[in-house]
């Protein structure tokens, strides 16, 4: 296990790697953040999530902890530290066994739109590690991709609900 370093919301304007991805769902903004909510939902769109345990109670807001467990059982830990109900929520990494990792976070935004759609933008910020310096400088886009389908997914899926 490897401690994290605790980050708040301005790593998204200076961490080493930051990938922005978004898209309109055809549901609205309320919807999906019911969705993020859920913890039996994540893995139904994340391919390396095998299962979200809340480790607080709701209501959940700032200050919210979650454990998440990975497909090839490694583990990451996570503290909230952006929470607007139906409009935002993002957290980083406190500890995890994943290699490879300074620190991590994600950044959800949702934005209403005209007939109930919304837009979600997904922000992912690293400061790699190690090994895992090179694998971004080399593959970054590979690794973008991986989050895009990722997105796609989550539009499938949302929008099936």
């Amino acid at each position: 296990m490897a401690k994290c370093r605790v980050v708040d919301m301005q790593f998204f304007d200076t961490a080493p790697k930051v990938f922005t991805n978004e898209l309109e769902l055809n549901v609205s903004a309320e919807t999906v953040f019911a969705s993020f909510q859920r913890a039996d939902d994540w893995p139904l769109w994340v391919d390396s999530i095998g299962g979200v345990e809340w480790t607080t109670p709701a209501p959940f807001g700032i200050g919210t902890t979650r454990r998440v467990t990975f497909t090839n059982n490694k583990f990451a830990d996570e503290l909230f530290i952006a929470w607007q109900e139906n409009k935002q929520m993002a957290f980083c990494f406190t500890e995890t066994d994943q290699p490879g990792t300074n620190a991590f976070a994600e950044d959800y935004q949702l934005t209403e739109l005209a007939n109930g759609h919304c837009k979600l933008v997904w922000r992912v910020a690293f400061d790699p590690a190690g090994i895992s310096k090179l694998v971004f400088l080399l593959f970054g886009f590979a690794v973008n991709k991986v989050f895009k389908t990722a997105l796609a997914e989550f539009k499938v899926f949302i929008e099936q609900q």
